[in-house]
């Protein structure tokens, strides 16, 4: 079993659990899940070639900052409010617990539009660091094709690696349940990569 398909098997223990853990906890439900199945749906990141408002080339996953990054969604400017607040109730501004990005994905038809919509949207972010974390792209429909999403109606929030592994998608606004499940799969990935850095026992 690969380090992705264990991490996968631990969160799929952990989200039914319910309960808090530590690292003795991620150890133990390490060991339980080394014979199952990873998280049902195995699901890649899509190619992405865009460029952040800053006016750097990136391609995702690869460019990903983070092991992992949490990417929002949105597809329409009426989805921004939604964006906002997850950025809120996951306090991703002052103590962020994971690397993270805004990826606007636009249909292609409003492609040609590209300039005057980096232009508004550099407009509304001013800082260097928030610009280089806009990162818009065309094509939505291959996108969500891509992630098993069934529509752009509403924003999706997407845990992912540089790898194009994907751990979790969920859509629409923030609720406890979805906020509950998004930091429940961040902290487990934490505290297993912490588990990971730790000395064999005896050493």
């Amino acid at each position: 079993m690969t380090p992705v398909t264990l991490t996968k098997a631990l969160i799929a223990s952990l989200r039914m659990s319910r309960k808090p853990f530590g690292l003795a906890a991620i150890a133990t439900a390490a060991q339980l899940t080394m014979g199952a199945p990873s998280i049902a749906e195995e699901l890649t990141f899509p190619e992405v070639r865009a460029s952040d408002l800053n006016g750097r080339d990136v391609t995702l996953p690869n460019d990903l900052p983070g092991f992992p990054t949490l990417v929002l969604v949105a597809y329409e400017q009426r989805h921004q409010p939604d964006i906002e607040r997850w950025i809120e109730v996951l306090d991703l501004k002052d103590a962020a617990p994971v690397d993270w990005i805004e990826l606007p994905v636009i249909s292609n038809r409003y492609r040609f539009m590209a300039p005057m919509t980096d232009a508004a949207m550099r407009g509304a972010i001013t800082t260097f660091e928030g610009r280089a974390r806009t990162i818009t792209a065309y094509g939505h429909r291959r996108f969500i094709r891509a992630l098993d999403i069934p529509d752009t109606k509403e924003v999706s929030v997407i845990l992912a690696e540089p790898t194009g592994e994907v751990y979790l998608v969920v859509r629409g606004a923030p609720t406890a349940a979805t906020t509950a499940e998004v930091e429940t799969v961040i902290a487990a990935i934490t505290a297993l990569a912490e588990l990971a850095s730790e000395p064999p026992q005896g050493q």
